[in-house]
């Protein structure tokens, strides 16, 4: 859904999906560890799309995983969803630009 956006669009689709992970977690405890997740970069071309990538691997479509470096930490620190206390593959290699 988001890789079909605007580049100006995608980080709205990133606020959508942090406050719609509030209504899903409720209350729900982390995954547990040992689970293997897989990051489709085929549409990784900037941050926004990166984070939409990780989002929906590690949650499914609509998944929040954190939309900058800091949010990325508290997620990856357990408590939002799933923590990535699994290893994580790449499908695909992402084109990132030079601002990345």
């Amino acid at each position: 859904m988001w890789h079909e956006l605007a580049p100006e669009d995608r980080h709205a689709w990133l606020s959508v999906a942090l406050w719609s992970r509030d209504y899903q977690r409720q209350g729900k405890p982390d995954a547990p560890a040992g689970q293997v997740f897989t990051l489709d970069g085929r549409h990784i071309v900037d941050r926004d799309t990166f984070y939409c990538a990780i989002g929906e691997a590690i949650n499914g479509p609509g998944g929040y995983f954190g939309w900058n470096l800091d949010a990325l930490d508290d997620c990856l620190r357990g408590g939002w969803v799933r923590p990535l206390r699994s290893p994580c593959t790449g499908t695909s290699r992402p084109r990132l630009g030079r601002g990345w």
